[in-house]
C-alpha cells in the first residue's frame, strides 16, 4: 500500500485487514489497537531561491512574510496543526497551490511558484538544490509513528517493530 489519503483512517485500515502496519501522524484514534510513537518531525518554512530577504536561521511565525504558499488540503492535520499556530500569531495564508501531491511541492519551491512548509529533512535536501529554509518560532513539530494489532502481528511485523525499538534506543540521545 502506498502513502495514506486524507480520507483515510488508519485504525480502520488495520482492523479490516488492509494493512499490518500503518505509519502515520500521531496522534491517532485507535481504540484496541497498538499506536507506537517512533518519533518526532519539525516542521519549517521552505522559501524559493533567493526570495527571503535576510540570511536569518529562523523566522517567527508572526513575522513570516507574505508568500504565496504551496498548502496540502485543509482537513490534513499538519495544515490544520501550521494554520493554528498562524492563526494565533494573527497570520493568515495566502494559497497559490493546494494539493494532495507532496512530491509536487519541492519543484514547485525551486521553480519559485511558493513557499511551504515541509519537515526538517526535506527541506535540507532541498536547501542543497537552492531553495531557503528557515526554522519557525516557536518550533512546530508532529510526532509520527506505527499502529498495528498486536494479536495479529507476524513474525516479519514483529521483527520490524523489535528492530525500530532498538534503532530508537541506540539513537535515542544522539540529537
Amino acid at each position: 500500500m502506498g502513502a495514506l489519503g486524507a480520507d483515510d483512517d488508519p485504525a480502520v485500515l488495520v482492523r479490516q485487514g488492509h494493512s499490518e502496519l500503518v505509519f502515520t501522524h500521531l496522534p491517532v484514534a485507535a481504540q484496541g489497537l497498538t499506536v507506537r510513537e517512533l518519533g518526532v518531525l519539525e516542521y519549517v518554512l521552505v522559501a524559493p531561491p533567493e526570495t527571503l530577504t535576510d540570511d536569518a536561521d529562523s523566522v517567527a511565525i508572526k513575522d513570516l512574510p507574505d508568500l504565496p504558499m504551496l498548502l496540502v488540503p485543509r482537513a490534513a492535520p499538519m495544515r490544520v496543526q501550521i494554520e493554528r499556530e498562524l492563526q494565533v500569531a494573527g497570520k493568515l495564508t495566502r494559497a497559490a497551490v493546494v494539493t494532495h501531491h507532496l512530491e509536487s511541492l519541492a519543484p514547485m519551491v525551486l521553480e519559485g511558484v511558493g513557499a511551504t512548509f515541509m519537515e526538517r529533512t526535506a527541506a535540507l535536501r532541498l536547501r542543497r538544490r537552492g531553495a531557503e529554509v528557515r526554522a519557525l518560532d516557536p518550533p512546530v513539530y508532529r510526532s509520527h509513528g506505527v499502529v498495528f494489532d498486536a494479536r495479529r502481528l507476524s513474525s516479519v511485523g514483529q521483527a520490524f517493530l523489535e528492530h525500530a525499538a532498538r534503532w530508537q534506543a541506540e539513537n535515542e540521545h544522539t540529537d
